[in-house]
């Protein structure tokens, strides 16, 4: 009796030629068990595979030669390796696929589960149906829907098994929990769960639940050539283990909490970092100093003490009202509606505080910050801006008399910020603001106090001490300058202005020369 390695040929060869198993062990004298042992070893072991040649045929007449109808299996055993197997043009994955023998037409009914993906590559599949053994594919649709159901079952499960337990997990519900919700939570121990399975069974999962079980040839085939075990689609088993610490493990994986902090984290039940951080770090005790603290960046109860005294709702407004000198938090808002901005803390004293009967807004704050602190000192005597630019206008006048309706249109040319006047009596009213340098007379006439004998006494419109520079100087031009500025007498002020600056430009340049 032969080894049984050695006859798996012949047997291969007695069966392409459609004997039974008995008449095979009558020629190779063994026994009819001997070529029940070596069967399975034809049909699966790939060592002794031998690929078919295969022909597309566009007509095959075959009308009173005799021929046999089989299913796969013994189709797949009567062909002759050395003879081509024959299938239709144009082949879409179903009907008869042929071999022409010298006395016989093997016939074969193809019926595949997915006949358009089969077609595809009609040889691999036969050859690759030949090698595993299968008798036919239709468990690929078979795992195919037990993967889907598997897949959906493992979601409403988790979903369930959360829904139940997540009270005890985390002393709330998981959706309120920062970064969690329901559905990630499932979709993580889904993917822990695929995580067991074997490399391979675990992309053929992937790639259906990717296509949505859908399969493409190339799925198609992975699910045809690997042993599948759906055994291995078991949940029950994975839920007992999967959740041995559960809070933990969705606040690192998912939520991202730092490792060092979780277990504080789910003590405290504080499942926001930033306040967690805020409690172990800071010294907070209560919800609310807690949700100052969130709400204004800040990082310690020493800084919401100080904030809440200075009035502060966050700490870039602690720093600005420290930084600048506001008096607290209120009062810098309250400049900055206005228009100043939070380092004009000074500028705020020299215009709302000092000058609070003046309407300030954006255009009066602006004026303000291009004039000088004489001049804001000076607008405390005056009702409004445009009134103290009037003050000075008069102040230029020549003429004796003026007519007061010509007086009111030069107070409306005013660009500095104010109301204009269109009523003569309105304007003579407002005149009354200046007694010392005006007097209305009959007729629609005013008089210019400055331009008749009258001794007058003004301050000054400029103060020569808001200028560093003047002051520090003792020569001649500048005393002139100074006197000038003093007296209001603008015409020698600007003569004099004119030479000093000449004369500092010159030093100026000369300095640089030598």
């Amino acid at each position: 009796m032969p080894p049984k390695d050695d006859i798996i040929p012949e047997v291969r060869k007695l069966l392409s030629q459609g004997k039974t198993q008995q008449e095979i062990a009558d020629d190779l004298n063994v026994s009819r068990s001997t070529i029940q042992r070596v069967m399975p070893l034809i049909k699966t072991d790939a060592d002794y595979f031998e690929p078919m040649t295969f022909i597309k045929a566009s007509a095959m007449y075959d009308q009173g030669s005799p021929s046999v109808l089989l299913p796969l299996e013994s189709f797949m055993q009567m062909v002759d390796k050395s003879l081509p197997i024959l299938y239709p043009e144009n082949f879409r994955g179903t009907g008869e696929v042929k071999q022409y023998q010298q006395n016989v037409i093997l016939r074969w009914n193809a019926n595949p589960c997915y006949p358009n993906i089969m077609a595809q590559d009609f040889e691999k599949w036969y050859n690759y149906m030949e090698k595993y053994g299968h008798k036919n594919d239709f468990f690929i649709k078979n795992y195919i829907n037990h993967a889907a159901n598997y897949k959906r079952n493992v979601s409403d499960n988790l979903e369930s098994h959360i829904a139940r337990h997540e009270q005890s997990w985390f002393g709330t519900t998981i959706g309120s929990v920062k970064g969690l919700s329901r559905a990630k939570a499932v979709a993580f121990f889904s993917k822990k769960l695929t995580d067991h399975f074997p490399e391979e069974e675990k992309k053929i999962f992937e790639g259906l639940v990717s296509r949505n079980y859908n399969p493409d040839i190339e799925l198609f085939f992975q699910i045809l050539t690997n042993n599948l075990n759906t055994s291995n689609l078991n949940y029950d088993k994975f839920l007992e283990e999967a959740f041995k610490d559960p809070a933990r493990e969705l606040l690192i994986e998912i939520a991202e909490v730092p490792e060092d902090l979780v277990d504080q984290m789910i003590e405290l039940k504080k499942y926001d970092v930033k306040e967690l951080r805020l409690i172990l770090d800071g010294g907070f005790k209560t919800e609310e100093d807690i949700e100052f603290a969130k709400a204004g960046d800040f990082q310690n109860m020493k800084e919401v003490r100080k904030a809440r005294k200075l009035l502060c709702t966050n700490k870039i407004e602690l720093q600005q009202v420290l930084e600048h000198g506001w008096a607290d938090g209120d009062v810098m808002r309250k400049a900055i509606s206005l228009g100043l901005k939070e380092s004009e803390c000074e500028l705020y004293t020299k215009t709302i505080v000092n000058n609070e009967h003046i309407e300030w807004n954006k255009t009066a704050i602006s004026w303000a910050r291009n004039n000088t602190d004489n001049t804001l000192r000076r607008l405390s005597e005056f009702s409004s801006i445009r009134a103290l630019d009037f003050c000075d206008f008069l102040l230029d006048v020549q003429e004796p008399v003026y007519r007061t309706d010509r007086l009111m249109q030069e107070h409306n040319k005013l660009t500095s910020p104010g109301r204009k006047i269109t009523s003569e009596t309105k304007f003579e009213e407002f005149l009354e603001e200046f007694p010392q340098y005006v007097e209305v007379t009959a007729g629609g006439l005013t008089k210019i106090l400055l331009n008749s004998d009258k001794s007058l006494k003004m301050e000054p419109r400029i103060n020569h001490t808001d200028f560093p520079s003047l002051k520090s100087l003792n020569t001649n031009l500048a005393k002139a300058l100074k006197k000038a500025l003093k007296h209001n007498n603008l015409n020698d002020a600007t003569t004099d202005a004119y030479a000093f600056m000449v004369y500092q430009l010159k030093k100026h340049i000369d300095t640089e020369d030598s």
